[in-house]
């Protein structure tokens, strides 16, 4: 397997376990607030925490 094959493939391993990470840490969230529904806007809310927090990550790194 080339070098970028196998590079590809780990960075996309790696946002994979990310997601995972996400969609597990939602669901304890949901847990916590003692709700087995869930909206749409929640959903929505996570997200654009979750992208917010990469965004300052981000911003550190510079």
């Amino acid at each position: 397997m080339s070098k970028n094959v196998e590079e590809q493939n780990n960075n996309e391993a790696q946002e994979l376990l990310i997601q995972a990470k996400a969609l597990s840490d939602m669901a304890d969230d949901w847990v916590a607030m003692g709700s087995e529904l869930i909206s749409i806007d929640d959903v929505r809310h996570r997200a654009a925490r979750l992208r917010q927090k990469a965004k300052n990550l981000t911003s550190e790194e510079k």
